[in-house]
């Protein structure tokens, strides 16, 4: 399985939803590179209003790499606040 680990090392670091569910790929090493991806990713599902989702990979990413130091639940809500206001009002139609 560790060979198998090796082998999808890039996609693991760029797909950490997958890296996620590997525990046994879980290294230091894929983690850390990881950890950044798995915050892009987070913050996707804050904006789309997965809020519990969001905080959940913050939280993984965290872990992974604890240099990241934000709330995850604070960063989760202002990532969906911020998206609900930057919705661009409706054009009416001029005919």
């Amino acid at each position: 399985m560790v060979r198998g680990c090796h082998w999808l090392r890039n996609y693991l670091i760029v797909n950490p939803q997958a890296l996620a569910k590997l525990a046994t790929c879980q290294t230091p090493d894929l983690t850390q590179a990881s950890a950044p991806y798995l915050v892009e990713y987070s913050e996707a599902l804050a904006r789309e209003g997965k809020i519990n989702e969001a905080i959940e990979g913050f939280k993984i990413a965290q872990k992974w790499n604890p240099s990241l130091r934000f709330d995850p639940v604070a960063r989760a809500n202002q990532l969906a606040n911020d998206a609900k206001t930057d919705i661009p009002p409706m054009i009416e139609s001029t005919q």
